[in-house]
């Protein structure tokens, strides 16, 4: 639902009864064999074939005559020509076009690009999402990405953040996270970004982050290189696509306020709520397990990305290393989407929403792989850790919850395009049917059941149904357990943190299709790991990580895996397991482990339900009741 929250607002009533409050009038568009031209009061413009948005208007004033695009790669000039309009998002409040077009003439393009524009009723903003994608069987050495504003006249004078005169012209750069400079002077390069004149300005979301940039204003022409590289092209391997959020504001309020809103706009959602609904599945905040609480102020309370251990930069912003250090890079490892939206949810920490979709943009545009790969059948699949972002698509990090939950909250529609197409890959490729570990099933299977849960289509009940089935032939039935070697090739047992990624989707697809087949397996692994992981002569003492007595004994993955010995406890009754998850959460309270929100974190507010159910919440350090 789509609405407007002014500034005095204090309250919102949804009520299904009679009228009181209209509506603000509907956009009005019309589409002729041109383009479309689209009205949504105070904000009009034209969207045609061949260049790309004509005469943006304010009411009746013209404040931007026309918009074009022009790219650098290979020395050469490639200019951005429109191909395609339609209408892709029409309600009483916002209308969204998209526009698809390629960078060069459409039979040799250099790059594929859609640029959607965003308006909103009795609002003086336009919003363009510019995502270009190598759609090519060649690498794109991108060497700038030039997006032209022309102006009906020259401005007086141009302002910027960081410069307190105005100017003629004007030369606003981001060299680095650490080095920004206006018209050759050096200025504070964390301050929040924009470009004013007299009747605009100019927001880019993540200006700082996603360097290198640029912008150029001289005379009636706006000119922001979103790839400023220079003489050191950023290289798109195929398949890749790299999005940027740019805003211009048709009227003269304070461009830093407007700016500010733009890089941390305002989120209208209540997180506990989210927790109640069941969309993440069971779930509760963690305000009542001291532990977390106490922890996360710790270790993320104020901290940035870069004190997070992320990077910075155009096409690795906000990824880490994978382990090993670089030129690797983590990718999806370990689902971070689903971790950090489950730490906003449990906690209401604006700081994770933040963080959640800072990351789910970065992975939507470099590890989705966008289009075909030559000699390869990765087109949908998620890349895993691997060398700059483009290894190939790696079973356990085919984990799309997380990329589900971003659709859900943002409306984003690519998101959709791509979770559903992960699960196309699978289906496709047949991804992890016959893997020899348990996380080479888990991943796909994730994949699978969230399309399901999201379309309840049957093709993917049917494709579930037939991973399932390929997951309990991998187990060893009459012992319960998954056999994974696990750096031992003598003995194949339980690596209980992996046994735990499938345990998720095997209980979701349970609750959704009632299949027992998924509920016993679950059950079967909940027994084996209590019985073949732990030291029995000290209740709750499981060797979480391996079977493998090289490696020694941690808590650290206990928040991953009690979820799956509590749900045995849930689905057969038997206090067996209740007893031994409660031993093992005592276990983990006492350790001086905790696992990162980066890494396997996202069975957090599904062990927040089960201590809710059974009464093991406890009051933060300090806090009284």
């Amino acid at each position: 639902m789509d609405y407007a929250a002014k500034p005095g607002v204090d309250a919102l009533d949804l009520a299904f009864d009679t009228d009181w409050s209209k509506p603000p009038a509907r956009a009005n568009w019309e589409q002729n064999g041109m383009g479309v031209a689209l009205s949504a009061s105070p904000v009009s413009y034209e969207a045609v074939l061949g260049a790309p948005l004509h005469a943006i208007r304010n009411g009746k004033t013209t404040v931007i005559e026309h918009l074009e695009l022009l790219a650098t790669a290979a020395d050469a000039a490639h200019e951005g020509t429109v191909h395609s309009v339609h209408v892709v998002d029409e309600g009483p409040f916002r209308t969204e076009l998209e526009l698809e077009g390629t960078l060069g003439p459409e039979a040799q393009h250099a790059a594929a690009f859609t640029l959607t524009a965003t308006t909103w009723t009795t609002f003086p903003y336009l919003r363009l999402n510019y995502q270009v994608v190598n759609d090519t069987a060649e690498d794109l050495p991108l060497a700038s990405l030039v997006l032209t504003l022309t102006l009906p006249e020259k401005p007086h004078a141009f302002r910027s953040a960081g410069s307190t005169e105005a100017s003629d012209t004007l030369a606003f750069v981001q060299k680095t996270a650490d080095s920004r400079s206006v018209n050759g002077v050096d200025t504070d390069p964390t301050e929040t970004p924009w470009i004013a004149w007299e009747q605009g300005a100019i927001a880019i979301r993540r200006f700082r982050e996603q360097f290198p940039k640029r912008i150029d204003a001289n005379a009636r022409r706006i000119r922001i290189d979103l790839v400023a590289a220079e003489g050191a092209p950023v290289v798109y391997t195929p398949g890749e696509a790299q999005t940027h959020e740019i805003w211009i504001a048709l009227n003269d309020d304070d461009p830093a306020a407007f700016a500010a809103a733009v890089e941390h706009p305002p989120v209208l959602t209540n997180p506990a709520y989210f927790c109640a609904t069941g969309v993440l599945g069971p779930a509760y905040p963690h305000a009542g397990a001291a532990k977390f609480p106490e922890r996360m102020a710790e270790i993320y309370g104020g901290k940035s990305w870069e004190e997070l251990g992320q990077h910075l930069g155009l096409r690795h912003f906000p990824d880490a290393p994978y382990y090993g250090g670089l030129p690797s890079w983590s990718n999806n490892y370990y689902e971070r989407m689903l971790g950090l939206w489950s730490e906003w949810f449990m906690s209401g920490d604006r700081a994770w929403f933040d963080r959640a979709l800072d990351v789910c943009r970065h992975l939507l545009d470099v590890s989705v792989t966008h289009s075909d790969v030559p000699g390869h059948d990765w087109r949908g699949g998620l890349r895993g850790p691997g060398e700059n972002h483009v290894s190939a698509p790696w079973n356990p990090t085919q984990r799309t919850a997380g990329l589900e939950l971003y659709h859900k909250l943002t409306g984003d529609p690519a998101a959709r395009d791509a979770y559903l197409g992960v699960a196309e890959f699978v289906r496709r490729t047949g991804a992890g049917l016959g893997g020899s570990s348990v996380r080479q099933h888990a991943g796909p299977f994730e994949a699978i059941v969230t399309a399901y849960w999201d379309t309840r289509d049957a093709l993917w009940r049917d494709v579930a149904r037939k991973h399932l089935a390929d997951a309990r032939a991998a187990m060893d039935l009459r012992r319960g357990v998954w056999p994974d070697t696990h750096g031992s090739q003598v003995y194949r047992g339980n690596v209980p943190w992996m046994d735990a990624q499938i345990a998720r989707p095997m209980y979701w697809w349970y609750r959704m299709s009632g299949d027992l087949d998924a509920a016993t397996a679950l059950v079967a692994m909940a027994d084996s790991i209590v019985c073949e992981n732990s030291d029995w002569e000290t209740p709750g003492a499981v060797y979480g990580y391996s079977h493998n007595p090289h490696f020694d004994m941690t808590a650290v993955y206990d928040p991953l895996i009690l979820p799956v010995i509590f749900a045995a406890h849930e689905l057969t009754g038997d206090a067996f397991f209740l007893n031994a998850a409660i031993a093992q959460w005592e276990r983990w309270k006492a350790s001086d482990t905790f696992d990162s929100v980066f890494n396997t974190y996202w069975n957090v507010p599904w062990l927040m339900h089960y201590l809710r159910v059974h009464g093991l919440m406890e009051s933060p350090a300090g806090a009284e009741g």
